[in-house]
């Protein structure tokens, strides 16, 4: 979304920035508010349930593996890793709480990084 507004800001402007981000947004925000109704329906069926699991995994997978790839290609230098070490030292039990909270996959790092239990 941010290449799409920040393309249609060069374009456009800010009225290219607006239109670009929103076609971005639109269609997933309908599809996301059309298939409300059914997920709640199916939300019982543990099939759904391990749907959802596997998907919540995979995004987080692949979220992962590219901050691993793109923080690899970013530092550099000492300068960017002591931003990289405090930027990720500020928000990793934030992160491993939150995680944890999904179904409890974190707790094992969270109490490694933290020291303590949840």
């Amino acid at each position: 979304m941010i290449a799409a507004a920040f393309i249609g800001y060069l374009v456009r402007g800010s009225a290219g920035a607006l239109v670009a981000a929103g076609a971005v947004i639109l269609p997933l925000y309908i599809l996301v508010i059309a298939g409300a109704p059914y997920y709640r329906r199916f939300a019982r069926n543990a099939r759904v349930k391990a749907f959802v699991a596997g998907v919540t995994a995979a995004a987080v997978g692949a979220i992962t593996g590219a901050a691993f790839i793109l923080g690899r290609r970013a530092i550099i230098d000492v300068p960017t890793a002591a931003i990289a070490v405090g930027t990720f030292g500020a928000d990793v039990t934030t992160i491993a709480r939150a995680a944890s909270d999904c179904g409890r996959p974190a707790r094992p790092a969270l109490e490694a990084v933290s020291g303590t239990r949840p």
